[in-house]
Parts: C-alpha cells; structure tokens; sequence
C-alpha cells in the first residue's frame, strides 16, 4: 500500500503578497512535495543544521520544519534552521512566515549563505534551493531585486553552478541537496557534471507536468 500523502501548507506571511517576493507556486510545492517523499532520508541524516538559499516567502524551511517536528509530537526532531536570501524585502517576508508557523529559524541577509563560511564549513545536513532555473541573458544577472528570483543565465543554471562550490564547502559530509530544475537545465546532463565534479551522488526524487517540466 503506497505511503499516506500529508498536505501542509504553512501560512504566509503579509510581505509575502508583494511583487518584490517570489509568489510560491508549481515549483515551490513540487520541492515540498520531493522533501516529504524523501524524509525517510533525511530523518537518517539526523540534521542538526539545515539552510534554504534563496528563501523568497519562506515556505519551503517552514514545510521542512513541520515535517520533522510537528507531525510528530512523539519524535521532536531538534534542529537549528538557516535561511539566506539577497533581496531584503523576501528575507523579511520569510521572517514573518518563520514566525507564524512557529519555526525557529535565523534569516540572513546574504547570497548563498557566504557569511556563514568558514564557521559552517561541512557541517550543514540539508540544502534547500529552489534557484533561479530560468534561462536568460547573462546581463540580467546580479540583481538584488524579485529578477534574483528567476533569472538563471546561460541555460538557466549559471546561478546554480555558482553556487555548488560554496555547497561543497558547506554540506556536511552525508549531506543533502534539493533544489529544482527545468527541461531547459538539461536535468540528468546536469546532476551527471555536478556528480563527477563534486563526487556526490545525485538523482531525480520528483517530476511535474504543469506547464512546464519541473524535476
């Protein structure tokens, strides 16, 4: 009998409405999704440390918070969460959604946790990333803006390739990585050159048809 389905949706915050915030959508609930079919794995980590890059409007850690703690009164996983974003008006749309889920997690004003290194080199049990996947010119890139959000470069995983070194440093060394692709990032292409790079171990947990493909 397949595993009973848990839908979760944590409260958002007034500031995560505005148009300078990343709107959860498709492929925000297709990552809670994934992290919900994948927490077997992840209660095997026991994380003590899990940081979202990019927060937006703060759902994803929240989702992640209620599934290793609240759904189980019986087994209160303890965990310190991290979250980062670049654009000042979505790291405090997170906070307020931080604070009406009762999630215990310290936003940070940073691009791609940076701040944290040296001090949490290899120590971080979970990434969640839900990057700018889209691919755009390379001119539009560097923004602090909602076009941090989306705007991805060459084939849309130019942020995303900026980023694997610095999650080499962080991720803890039975660490793991989610975060979202589409058809245009050439998925299995892409977890294939980040796996031989990096020696980790990579596969696709989820796909959605929903307009456009999402892995």
């Amino acid at each position: 009998m397949p595993a009973k389905k848990y839908y979760h949706t944590p409260q958002f915050g007034p500031l995560s409405s505005s148009k300078e915030v990343y709107q959860p959508c498709a492929d925000s609930y297709i990552l809670m999704d994934a992290l919900e079919e994948d927490l077997p794995n992840i209660r095997n980590t026991a994380p003590t440390i899990c940081l979202e890059i990019g927060s937006g409007s703060g759902i994803i850690t929240s989702h992640l918070h209620w599934l290793l703690s609240a759904r189980d009164a019986n087994q209160l996983h303890r965990c310190s969460y991290l979250a980062c974003d670049i654009n000042p008006i979505a790291a405090i749309a997170s906070q307020e959604t931080f604070t009406l889920n009762q999630v215990p997690c310290d936003m940070i004003l940073s691009s791609f946790g940076k701040s944290l290194l040296p001090r949490l080199h290899n120590s971080v049990e979970v990434i969640l990333f839900n990057p700018p996947y889209v691919p755009t010119c390379d001119s539009e890139l560097g923004g602090t803006g909602i076009e941090a959000a989306w705007a991805g470069g060459t084939d849309g995983v130019a942020v995303i390739n900026e980023f694997l070194p610095i999650a080499e440093e962080i991720m803890a060394k039975n660490g793991l990585m989610y975060l979202v692709l589409i058809e245009q990032n050439k998925p299995a292409t892409f977890i294939q050159t980040a796996c031989e790079k990096y020696h980790w171990e990579g596969e696709i947990i989820k796909k959605s048809v929903c307009g456009e493909r999402l892995y």
